[in-house]
């Protein structure tokens, strides 16, 4: 569950709430189909939220529904997916950004981690020797957030 404040927070921030059912369904449909459990907080935080993007504390990240319903999100699955030079990602890691500046934010659907890395990084972490940036996603959200 998503802590609360957050929520809150964003509110006040005036980020726009998804509040239609069809968009909802839309979103749920495309989480899914990325494999991400319904209960999850990313999948929570995806079907409350209908910004395209979200600038927290450290980092902006895009709304991974929005972006792949209204923009190139496919096209950045299949650079991580398929055509990264220095190896692919495998399908349980997504990116929730571009690259901005040097770094991408990556979500790892399996663990629940979020990882903020640079090209050379995402090796070492797909090798595990880079440690999460966040534990969850929810740890995540309230460091950018609160």
């Amino acid at each position: 569950m998503i802590t609360p404040e957050v929520i809150k927070k964003l509110d006040e921030k005036k980020y726009s709430r998804l509040l239609n059912e069809d968009g909802q369904l839309k979103y749920a449909k495309i989480l899914s189909d990325f494999g991400i459990h319904p209960e999850s907080d990313i999948f929570e935080f995806y079907l409350i939220f209908s910004e395209p993007a979200f600038l927290g504390k450290d980092v902006e990240f895009d709304h991974i529904c929005w972006f792949f319903l209204y923009s190139s999100y496919e096209s950045r699955l299949e650079y991580f997916w398929e055509k990264r030079p220095w190896g692919v990602l495998p399908r349980n890691i997504i990116p929730l950004s571009s690259f901005s500046g040097e770094a991408v934010l990556l979500f790892d659907i399996s663990k629940d981690h979020v990882y903020l890395v640079t090209e050379a990084e995402i090796n070492l972490m797909l090798n595990g020797q880079f440690n999460p940036t966040w534990k969850s996603f929810n740890e995540f959200l309230v460091a950018q957030f609160l």
